[in-house]
């Protein structure tokens, strides 16, 4: 009794201690999102900060002695335990547990195709798979999969480049890891995933990660969650042809959100830096995002955290992506430093509002800032080159040129080499004198150099105003 206390009360300890920026839940389920703004009240996702994990998806800790060994050995595998199916590099894991794999496997894969309540956990402690005709590591069935990366290992799971074999009746199987289950990456080892052919790391359901060092290279998207996405912890250096990290449930558009807490992203992306179709909240992290356009969502909401944004087109988007909410991009704290390419570029893009109410942000843009509807600085310190600012400048009247794909603006004119010119003023000019002259409005009286009396207009002999250029006794006929 006493020896099961002392585990329960260590047990404690190290799960109260795990993870910094992780939260613990009652339950699973998505709960309402809050913050200080008065507009947050559109911002009620499925998802509180209370609610995204579990005790069981931020705890690595496992039994070792417990655990049903796989050992890996180029074209082949084995393993004692009578739920792990082996035919040559193919091994199939047929019930709930704990699961050990260690060893090389040069061309099979990794399968759960377990019970629909079955909870599996694979425990990778330097393992290395390499997969020519589809995913490493497939879940087929299952309730939830816990991939655990033991300490101080590392593993690398790959795809060849080639195109994926694997199918399983209409669905598309399409990443090195592809989950149909509840997905959680956890645990303090490292884990490299080359993803020759699509996507790197895929649940179609929820994908949690809760710790561990990530090294990805993926052809398309690198993390990819339908329903969601939650990160609280981990080391992630990411290199995506596509989108970096995305969310998207096309069924369900409540769902398709991304919540971040904790972190380090290094993000090299061919798309989006991190994009969620509904909401994206980050809460604390560092990033350093290197994307066509860095952040993404039809609301974008930043409470907390470091972020580094240098993109081509908006550093920060809040498009219509979903119609359950309205655009907006909302701070309220952290440190945010935007720096963009020249042309039709935007530092922050809302198809909605934009409301600054705390924090640091320091923005390098042509374009600062772009809404449809409304944009207020209400607190925190904004920089826009060089310059602090306490009100939002629209750069072109929202609604009239901030449409949903930013056109109406003008592109800076070049020269055949490419160098940048300078438009032409048509309003104001130079005279003989070297003075500035501003050209007229159409009905006003032209401005005269210092001195200069303008000329009273030509009358007839009564006093009436004469056209130029037309005989006298016609004016008053005219007139």
């Amino acid at each position: 009794m006493k020896t099961k206390i002392i585990a329960i009360i260590i047990s404690v300890i190290l799960l109260a201690s795990v993870l910094a920026g992780c939260s613990l839940a009652k339950n699973d389920s998505a709960a309402e999102k809050t913050t200080s703004s008065e507009t947050s009240a559109q911002a009620e996702t499925a998802a509180s900060a209370n609610e995204y994990f579990t005790e069981r998806d931020l705890d690595p800790s496992y039994e070792k002695k417990d655990a049903k060994n796989i050992i890996l050995s180029g074209d082949s595998a084995s393993s004692d335990d009578a739920s792990v199916k082996i035919n040559g590099s193919s091994v199939t894991i047929t019930g709930e547990g704990v699961y050990e794999i260690s060893g090389k496997l040069t061309d099979g894969s990794i399968t759960v195709d377990a019970g629909e309540s079955d909870k599996v956990q694979l425990v990778l402690s330097g393992a290395e798979i390499t997969n020519s005709t589809g995913a490493a590591i497939y879940v087929k069935s299952a309730d939830k999969v816990f991939i655990t990366l033991a300490d101080g290992t590392e593993n690398t799971l790959s795809d060849t480049g080639a195109e994926y074999k694997q199918t399983d009746g209409e669905k598309s199987i399409d990443g090195v890891i592809f989950a149909d289950s509840d997905l959680t990456l956890n645990g303090n080892g490292s884990l490299t995933v080359n993803a020759g052919y699509k996507h790197a790391i895929v649940s179609k359901k929820d994908l949690k990660i809760t710790g561990g060092k990530y090294e990805i290279t993926s052809t398309e998207k690198a993390l990819e969650g339908e329903n969601s996405i939650r990160i609280c912890s981990g080391e992630f250096n990411i290199k995506a042809g596509d989108d970096a990290l995305h969310a998207d449930e096309e069924e369900d558009k409540e769902k398709g959100y991304i919540y971040i807490s904790g972190g380090k992203f290094t993000i090299d992306s061919g798309d989006d830096g991190i994009h969620a179709v509904t909401i994206l909240t980050i809460d604390g992290g560092s990033f350093d995002i290197k994307a066509h356009e860095g952040l993404e969502a039809t609301q974008v909401i930043i409470n907390d955290g470091t972020i580094a944004l240098n993109a081509s087109d908006d550093g920060i988007n809040a498009a219509q992506k979903s119609d359950q909410y309205d655009p907006k991009v909302e701070i309220n704290g952290g440190e945010i430093t935007i720096s963009m390419g020249q042309g039709d570029t935007d530092a922050i893009d809302s198809n909605g509002s934009i409301a600054i109410n705390g924090g640091k942000i320091d923005i390098t843009a042509q374009f600062p800032f772009d809404y449809e509807t409304e944009g207020k600085i209400n607190g925190g310190e904004v920089t826009v080159n060089g310059e602090k600012v306490t009100e939002m400048t629209n750069q072109f009247g929202g609604g009239m040129f901030g449409g949903k794909e930013g056109f109406g603006k003008r592109e800076p004119m070049t020269d055949e080499n490419g160098e940048t010119l300078t438009r032409p003023d048509f309003k104001n000019f130079t005279n003989e004198n070297g003075e500035t002259m501003t050209r007229p409005e159409r009905g006003e009286r032209p401005q005269m150099g210092d001195g200069e009396t303008p000329p009273e207009p030509p009358t007839d002999e009564s006093g009436n105003p004469v056209m130029p250029g037309a005989p006298a006794e016609n004016q008053q006929e005219t007139a």
